[in-house]
């Protein structure tokens, strides 16, 4: 009996069945930014993934990353055995010595319409940091600018000037250069813009136009009034309904920098088409930025819609107002473009457009950025650089300057994505402050 129970004893030890254990011990190299991780461990049946200290991360037995920043980082090897149900986890630290180097350098451009103003934009070369202060001289003065305008723009008398930027970085690393400039006197601009138009038999809606002066030596730009536009100096465009337009001519001699444009309203005639749109416009006396339209139609206008977008950039002040004679209050200067949509008593449709110049904000501040999409549905997106590591403080206004978001964000040196969640404000125009710093920017859009 004895013997029979040993017998059975032996037989449970070799059925039982011994769990592999997961080791995740690996080695590691670094040359200057770059380094090498080689997992000890590579069998087939493990899965190998990565946290390597800087936000990123990755897969695989043995990986190699380059780092930004020097520092020093915690890598995290963590390996899974899939088969036999182990996994472990180790840690290790690496520290990356990235030499520092920096180089100032800038660039310069002048102002397509105005000759005496050039815009200023730092563009330094910088590794192993980041470019945290600027210092811009003008023949030899320092300009009062914040340590931190990396662009701005500055009106030069003709002459000989010099502009010198001086950079620092993070860790104390400073570079400087300075440009010539030559800003001469343009001659006197003799352009006088006009255009012709004819209409083409066949086809009521198309248009032939014919500028003056017509040369191969002049650049034109048309806008047709109804989105679309043209480069040729003869274009022929075709509308696609009946209504007024207002069509645009811009022509630039681009041999001494000059230029002039006109405007001119045309009527486009279609079969059936019996209402006429238009509108009128005021400026707030006190706050010029401040402009109330008035539509205008020969039948009783039953419904309107006002679309308002930024002659250069429709991020900025792009808008949809189904009010009647609506009172909008612009955030930027600049050309922008009106266009108003009505439907009449008698179930008529028509549009019109029309150009404004806003040439006074007062008491806004600037650093505007764009947000999109724009107008929105249910979030708002906004990139924003920043030069170093640092705090950003969201909120949003409402037309009546309450707040009704806030938010707060850690920042990072480069580009920052910010969401912000629409779906619960009311329909409306919105403003976002954005602050982070001693900087401020401000951004805007339209809650559908």
């Amino acid at each position: 009996m004895r013997k029979l129970i040993s017998f059975v004893f032996i037989l449970s030890c070799v059925n039982i069945k011994v769990k592999a254990q997961c080791d995740a011990a690996f080695t590691f190299s670094v040359n200057l930014a770059t380094a090498q991780f080689q997992a000890t461990n590579a069998n087939v049946n493990y899965r190998h993934y990565w946290l390597l200290g800087d936000g990123t991360n990755g897969f695989g037995t043995g990986i190699s990353h380059t780092y930004s920043f020097p520092g020093t980082y915690t890598v995290t090897h963590i390996l899974a055995d899939s088969v036999n149900q182990c996994s472990d986890t180790t840690q290790q630290l690496i520290g990356i010595n990235i030499p520092v180097t920096c180089q100032s350098n800038l660039s310069l451009t002048r102002d397509s319409s105005n000759f005496s103003l050039y815009y200023f934009n730092a563009m330094p070369q910088v590794t192993g940091d980041t470019a945290m202060f600027y210092y811009w001289k003008i023949d030899g003065i320092s300009l009062p600018l914040p340590a931190t305008t990396s662009s701005f723009s500055q009106v030069l008398t003709p002459g000989i000037h010099y502009i010198c930027l001086t950079i620092f970085t993070t860790t104390g690393c400073t570079s400087s250069l300075c440009h010539t400039i030559i800003v001469t006197t343009p001659p006197p601009c003799a352009l006088t813009a006009s255009f012709t138009y004819t209409t083409f038999a066949s086809n009521s809606k198309q248009f032939n136009f014919t500028p003056d002066p017509l040369s191969n030596e002049l650049r034109y730009d048309w806008n047709f009034g109804d989105g679309h536009s043209s480069s040729l100096a003869n274009p022929v465009h075709t509308y696609s309904q009946a209504g007024t337009y207002n069509v645009r001519l811009i022509i630039t001699d681009t041999i001494p920098g000059c230029r002039d444009s006109v405007w001119q309203n045309l009527q486009v005639h279609g079969t059936g088409d019996s209402c006429a749109a238009s509108y009128t416009y005021t400026a707030n006396p006190v706050h010029p930025n401040q402009i109330t339209f008035t539509a205008i139609s020969n039948q009783t206008i039953t419904s309107q819609t006002w679309r308002i977008y930024h002659w250069t950039n429709s991020f900025y002040d792009s808008i949809i107002i189904t009010a009647n004679n609506p009172t909008y209050t612009f955030t930027d200067t600049g050309y922008y473009y009106t266009c108003l949509f009505i439907t009449t008593n008698t179930g008529c449709s028509n549009w019109f457009c029309w150009g404004l110049y806003i040439d006074s904000v007062a008491g806004l501040p600037g650093g505007r950025i764009p947000s999109y999409p724009n107008p929105a549905s249910n979030t708002v997106n906004l990139r924003l650089r920043l030069e170093q590591q640092n705090r950003i403080n969201i909120t949003v206004y409402n037309m009546s300057g309450n707040a009704v978001y806030k938010t707060q964000k850690q920042g990072f040196a480069g580009n920052n994505e910010i969401n912000i969640p629409v779906q619960q404000l009311n329909s409306g125009q919105y403003f976002i402050d954005i602050q982070y710093g001693n900087q401020r920017k401000r951004s805007i859009f339209q809650k559908l």
